[in-house]
């Protein structure tokens, strides 16, 4: 409809009249102008209707998760629909989750920066409701501390009846070691067995006095059973042990728990990288003992945005000492050098010796005299001199 307004203004355009015929060509200058006017107003509208609200947001003012990754829907509701060629809004990851039992929030500026980066402009949503979304990560299973925890452990069999309440002669503390040690590895081995994970759970529990020495002897304990999926929390499994010449059951009231979770490379990530949520991921800390929780990340916001000082592959937790701020001057990079002395600023040009990020502390050379100084980051392409340099070699 467009094209065709636009070739009959273009040939009452073309009709405009010879200098013979002045008032003629008025008139039907004034034509065509007038349809020309329609004709573009047409296109605005068309193009309008292209970029009109196809979907309405509503912020939720309290959310909660399970998952290490939030969706959009998690905090948000969405009413509408976008062309199949966008896929399904509501799966759109807006960043990891954070910590057990801990808050962030996400603002309607948070959220449009994410869906622009899905090809969704603001023109195509309403917003509606709150103007941010506070979100709580949750467990499927309420922690409880271990004061909580009382055990009622018990024998099953009547093998011990009436003597559960006197301590067995000849108990050492090594026996007690012992079959604490070993009643806490066959369980953490069935544990592992059942979740079909490599976790070091951590199981806490008392054992009854009665079968402390019979389990000292990790030949007696023939087989665990009980519990239940997530497997954390408090449990209760049954244990069966051979005493003399029959097959004993006794009930373990445990409490289970985990290492703490850290931040790990999704993938492999090269060196350079500037990290993204998509880049990460929540992985238990490994029991080896190699790698401390406070050289690791619990807090995705410290991580984001930082880039990688060095490569790091495949579920391997990130350490402190992988990351830096992102390098805003690279090495042999033309840059201005400002002096400040007092309310005076002087400023000249040089070239950066090292890389750095901002407020990051890098060797400089100026232009000329050579002369090399330490100077701070300040920005793209500029730093602040703050004393001589040595010479680097």
């Amino acid at each position: 409809m467009n094209r065709i307004f636009e070739i009959v203004a273009l040939q009452r355009l073309s009709d405009w009249p010879r200098p013979s015929r002045p008032v003629s060509s008025c008139r039907n200058l004034a034509t065509g102008c007038v349809i020309w006017c329609l004709a573009t107003l047409l296109c605005s509208a068309e193009e309008s209707l292209a970029t009109r609200t196809l979907i309405q947001i509503q912020l939720k003012t309290n959310a909660q998760c399970q998952n290490n990754v939030v969706r959009l829907s998690d905090i948000a509701t969405i009413s509408g629909n976008l062309p199949a060629s966008m896929g399904s809004v509501e799966s759109i990851a807006v960043g990891p989750a954070p910590s057990i039992d801990s808050n962030h929030s996400w603002t309607r500026e948070d959220v449009l920066q994410i869906l622009q980066l899905h090809g969704i402009s603001a023109n195509q949503i309403q917003w509606i409701g709150p103007q941010s979304c506070v979100l709580h990560r949750v467990t499927q299973v309420r922690a409880e501390s271990n004061s909580e925890v009382k055990s009622n452990s018990v024998v099953k069999r009547a093998s011990y009846v009436g003597v559960n309440d006197f301590s067995p002669a000849n108990l050492t503390p090594q026996i007690i070691a012992n079959s604490q040690r070993n009643t806490a590895q066959v369980i953490t081995n069935y544990l592992q067995s059942e979740s079909e994970e490599s976790l070091q759970y951590k199981v806490d529990f008392t054992l009854p006095k009665q079968i402390m020495k019979t389990l000292s002897s990790r030949a007696n304990i023939i087989g665990v059973s009980g519990g239940e999926a997530p497997w954390t929390g408090k449990q209760q499994f049954e244990v069966l042990y051979r005493s003399k010449n029959e097959e004993v059951t006794a009930l373990i009231d445990a409490f289970v728990t985990l290492p703490p979770s850290v931040w790990a490379a999704v993938g492999p990530l090269p060196k350079g990288r500037v990290v993204s949520a998509e880049d990460l991921k929540e992985v238990v800390l490994p029991p080896s003992g190699k790698i401390s929780l406070e050289d690791c990340f619990v807090d995705s916001s410290q991580v984001i945005g930082q880039e990688l000082r060095r490569s790091v592959s495949t579920d391997q937790p990130l350490q402190r000492r992988d990351l830096g701020p992102a390098r805003i001057i690279l090495q042999n990079q033309t840059i201005e050098i400002q002096v400040v002395a007092g309310s005076i600023v002087a400023k000249t040009g040089g070239k950066a010796l090292q890389s750095g990020g901002q407020d990051e502390v890098i060797q400089v050379e100026v232009f000329g005299n050579k002369k090399q100084l330490v100077a701070r980051v300040i920005g793209p392409g500029q730093v602040e001199a703050i004393a001589a340099a040595i010479a680097l070699p």
